[in-house]
């Protein structure tokens, strides 16, 4: 028998295929680096933010608590049945740690966990919370997936690799390399 929580997984699993399946590198990434994981009520000792803020939330939690690891990916939710690009925490066993949607123990979690090291910098230096919501930031793509990912949670690494070797990611880091260096002080 099909519990409401297999179906969400298969439908999540379904959207995220799809969307690598038509060329869409994050779902890509998501499925050779990420891992599904059934959501958890919020800890007592944790404050739910604001809803629709979810990169701010999980980002300012991560901040707070150097043991959790900061995620994006896609989420499912039983409210919600249409899987959205959405952020949350993953603690050192590999529970989540939602602190934007409400119900996070009726939810299954597809998503890619970065390394701490990683966020900090891009947090610094993009000024905003989200890693790709829609868009790679040029933080992102700068240097190779493998460099971003927290490398204890990456599904497989020779997939991720095979990524980094496109065409047309190499050309993506091409040009955010050129981003940055057209932001550089022109000499004097």
């Amino acid at each position: 028998m099909t519990t409401t929580t297999d179906s969400k997984s298969s439908s999540l699993e379904l959207y995220v295929r799809t969307m690598a399946g038509m060329g869409v590198l994050f779902p890509r990434l998501v499925l050779a680096a990420g891992q599904e994981t059934r959501g958890t009520a919020l800890p007592a000792r944790y404050e739910r933010g604001r809803q629709r803020m979810c990169y701010a939330n999980a980002a300012q939690l991560a901040l707070g608590e150097p043991g959790l690891l900061y995620c994006e990916g896609y989420a499912v939710s039983s409210e919600m049945p249409l899987a959205l690009h959405h952020a949350w925490c993953l603690t050192p066993n590999g529970e989540v740690v939602d602190p934007t949607w409400e119900r996070s123990d009726r939810c299954v979690y597809l998503g890619i966990a970065y390394a701490r090291a990683f966020c900090l910098e891009h947090w610094q230096e993009e000024g905003v919370f989200d890693v790709w919501a829609e868009m790679p930031r040029v933080s992102t793509v700068r240097r190779p997936f493998e460099a971003i990912l927290d490398p204890g949670r990456v599904r497989d690494l020779a997939a991720v690799r095979a990524i980094d070797a496109e065409p047309m990611v190499m050309q993506a880091r091409r040009d955010a390399l050129l981003v940055v260096d057209d932001d550089a002080p022109e000499p004097s």
